[in-house]
């Protein structure tokens, strides 16, 4: 037998290799390359609500205030990617019953790991948000476009490095 034909021999076919599975169950149809981006915190949309992680600490106290409420587990699946569990887990990493997932860095206050946590709103009080939103941002751009912006804070400051005319150019487009 020539070496070109005993070294093809050798080579097991792509057919028997993509029905082995691995230790933890994984085929060549389910596995995930290593280059393939991944969206580590997607989560499906929860009908009716807008969701948004929150780091844990202030702006969690804030999001709670503002009227958002923990995702309970079994309410959404969460991309699993820890290491210590099942790939059948996808209620995050959280111990409690909210969903969460360690955002990396520590917590300057207690040591801890840093969580994520997935908080949802009424759509319809997001919708209200978003509107407040961009009417404060049209008077801002109103307020620019006139070269009112920050006259009660540029009083005092050195303004002769400032080009004249620049005041007031059309930086701004309104949206239609």
């Amino acid at each position: 037998m020539s070496d070109l034909l005993r070294d093809k021999a050798a080579v097991p076919s792509v057919a028997a290799s993509r029905s082995e599975a691995t230790e933890h169950g994984i085929t060549a149809a389910t596995r995930t390359s290593l280059a393939a981006p991944r969206a580590k915190l997607f989560v499906p949309p929860i009908p009716g609500y807008h969701t948004h992680w929150f780091r844990g600490g202030v702006r969690v106290e804030q999001a709670i205030q503002a009227g958002y409420e923990f995702v309970k587990k079994g309410d959404v699946p969460v991309a699993n990617h820890s290491l210590a569990s099942s790939r059948e887990n996808t209620e995050g990493s959280d111990l409690g019953s909210r969903i969460s997932v360690i955002a990396g860095g520590v917590d300057v206050n207690d040591g801890q790991p840093q969580r994520l946590y997935l908080m949802k709103l009424k759509q319809e009080w997001r919708e209200e948000d978003m509107k407040s939103r961009q009417v404060r941002n049209e008077l801002l751009v109103d307020a620019l476009k006139r070269g009112d912006a920050g006259k009660d804070q540029a009083q005092g400051m050195d303004l002769s490095h400032r080009k004249p005319g620049l005041s007031n150019r059309n930086l701004f487009s309104k949206r239609s």
